[in-house]
């Protein structure tokens, strides 16, 4: 099948390629023919569509209100399906940037008027549902199939018994970071933060003197996974049900420490991971209780966390069935 993808990724394929960066060389290497559009080429994308004859077009992101506005102008083959990964929630993301009624007109237009649309956060899902989309999917993140084969990595020695791995972005209002550390600044744990150092918030601990916290900075994909198998307590600051991040959490099997909102789509309170409004107390409880720190691990253990090779197939799954009623 030739899969014709526009996302907002790089041009290039780093090795922590994850999500729609990534599925596209999965279906690669299973023989289909892939052309993917990157942010910087996206002026060449009707030129390269009509060069590549696509049996379908993949969009990941905002930017599928091209496909969606092509289509309508009938530039776009009505025999060629629009696939769309609905993977965030773009008026919490853009919305400040755009607007937030602007981007939510695109975004509800492109759901609206695809001719499938996949999303691994449930309660996208069932808003496909809600406004008659019929052809929809709940699809989930994955992780490397190299994940198991991994061996702990030692987390720097910190001045407590339990640790505690945040993983991710360090900005943004939908990660809750600095609300969360504020919560727990006063809580017998080590705090270590992975990824990319961000100098406000660094500057926002040092501020309000927040002493338990480690940036431990950019890591590969595999050196992260070894840090958060050394972890007792692994952190989930967002509001979201999404979380890349989540499914590597599962599949390490460690005690999870999440918001109690959206995420309980996807987690069990007490089963799989502690979900609280309070960071403090819910942190609290699980450093004091390792009793419960075990049975939460040993629920995540038993959470069926698929890997991208999976998940890819999924996708194909969907794409060939969409294509096969267009034929």
């Amino acid at each position: 099948m030739r899969i014709y993808v526009i996302s907002h990724g790089p041009s290039r394929r780093p090795d922590k390629m994850i999500g729609w960066h990534y599925i596209p060389y999965i279906l690669e290497q299973r023989g289909h023919k892939i052309r993917i559009v990157s942010k910087k080429e996206w002026k060449r994308f009707y030129w390269e569509y009509l060069k590549f004859k696509p049996d379908v077009i993949v969009s990941s992101g905002i930017i599928g209100a091209w496909i969606t506005l092509f289509k309508k102008l009938r530039l776009i083959s009505k025999k060629v399906p629009h696939y769309h990964a609905w993977d965030d929630h773009y008026v919490e993301v853009m919305g400040k940037k755009w607007g937030p009624a602007m981007t939510a007109f695109f975004e509800y237009w492109i759901v609206k008027n695809a001719d499938f649309v996949s999303s691994p956060s449930v309660m996208l899902y069932r808003q496909t549902r809600q406004i008659g989309v019929k052809n929809s999917a709940f699809t989930p993140h994955g992780v490397y199939s190299y994940a198991n084969s991994l061996k702990p990595i030692p987390l720097p020695k910190g001045k407590f018994k339990v640790s505690a791995v945040y993983v991710g972005e360090q900005s943004g209002a939908q990660k809750n970071l600095e609300k969360f550390l504020l919560q727990i600044r006063d809580v017998a744990c080590d705090i270590y933060l992975i990824g990319e150092r961000n100098p406000e918030l660094a500057k926002f601990v040092e501020v309000n003197n927040i002493e338990n916290i480690h940036f431990l900075g950019g890591k590969e994909n595999k050196e992260v996974i070894g840090l958060l198998k050394s972890a007792d307590i692994l952190l989930l600051t967002p509001d979201q049900d999404s979380c890349l991040k989540m499914y590597e959490y599962l599949k390490v099997g460690k005690a999870i420490l999440g918001y109690k909102g959206r995420q309980g789509y996807i987690l069990s309170h007490n089963e799989n991971a502690y979900l609280c409004e309070d960071f403090n107390e819910g942190l609290r409880k699980l450093v004091k209780d390792l009793k419960l720190r075990k049975r939460l691990s040993t629920g995540a253990k038993k959470f069926k966390v698929l890997t991208w090779e999976e998940i890819a197939r999924k996708h194909l799954n969907n794409m060939e069935r969409v294509v096969r009623n267009r034929k």
